[in-house]
């Protein structure tokens, strides 16, 4: 089972999105983080989270807020980064 520190990133797709579709496919992405003059390149693992999932349910509390009409069928990816594969970019 995975804490919640193990998911990076969570993002919401609507119902039937083909990107979501297409990311659960592929299984893994790559997420690029640059700010303050540095870049990362995050190797990350990409897990559907379940409407039980404490982080779905903050990251559908907290949608909420700026869209009150979301559909509750919203499906929340979560990203899991390999620190192993992933690196600071040059």
């Amino acid at each position: 089972s995975r804490g919640l520190g193990d998911v990076y990133k969570r993002q919401t797709f609507p119902p039937g999105s083909h990107g979501a579709a297409k990311l659960r496919a592929a299984k893994k992405a790559t997420l690029t983080f640059e700010a303050y003059g540095e870049r990362w390149d995050l190797i990350c693992e990409i897990h559907k989270l379940s409407r039980r999932n404490p982080l779905y349910l903050a990251t559908m509390a907290h949608n909420r807020l700026f869209n009150p009409t979301i559909s509750p069928d919203t499906e929340v990816l979560g990203f899991e980064p390999d620190w192993t594969q992933s690196q600071r970019a040059t």
